[in-house]
């Protein structure tokens, strides 16, 4: 099974929930949390991808963190990133990254250079 970015699950998200791409693109309901991400392209700064599906989420179970966890709609496109987090991101990867990140950047040359 192809692996879906929590990008491309707002967008479908947003195609089921409008129909066609045109009635996205007119999207009346700027109170969505996923109204920023709409068009599944270029992604406000300051906007993350899983806290707006997060709460995309507690807003269709009523604000029920308990609900969210255990929601049983696996049909969803959001479904998979329900709890914030990205399944296809392991959590050594996560940490190698994180990792990377606290050490100092390498000048190789004149470039930057960080591997993960």
């Amino acid at each position: 099974m192809k692996r879906i970015t929590p990008l491309k699950a707002i967008r479908l998200k947003c195609l089921d929930c409008a129909g066609t791409s045109d009635e996205v693109r007119q999207c009346q309901f700027t109170d969505c949390p996923l109204y920023t991400l709409h068009f599944g392209k270029a992604v406000p700064k300051g906007t993350s991808r899983l806290k707006a599906i997060r709460n995309k989420c507690l807003w269709c179970m009523n604000g029920t963190k308990k609900e969210v966890t255990h929601c049983t709609v696996t049909s969803c496109s959001l479904y998979l990133f329900r709890e914030g987090r990205n399944p296809n991101r392991s959590l050594r990867v996560i940490k190698q990254v994180k990792t990377a990140l606290k050490q100092p950047l390498k000048f190789n040359g004149g470039i930057a250079d960080r591997h993960f």
